[in-house]
């Protein structure tokens, strides 16, 4: 459930237009690479298609 939350959290993020670097820290990832193998996991796409 937590990955749910987060995730959720860092898509509004990233369609907001933050930095993939910065969402990752704000939804509890030290590591913007595993950030983004989570969410690649989760959503089925990278978050910097989100960014975009």
């Amino acid at each position: 459930m937590l990955l749910a939350i987060r995730m959720h959290k860092a898509y509004l993020l990233l369609e907001s237009g933050m930095q993939v670097i910065k969402t990752a820290w704000l939804v509890g990832y030290p590591y913007a690479n595993n950030f983004s193998v989570a969410f690649s996991r989760y959503f089925g796409y990278s978050p910097n298609s989100v960014f975009k």
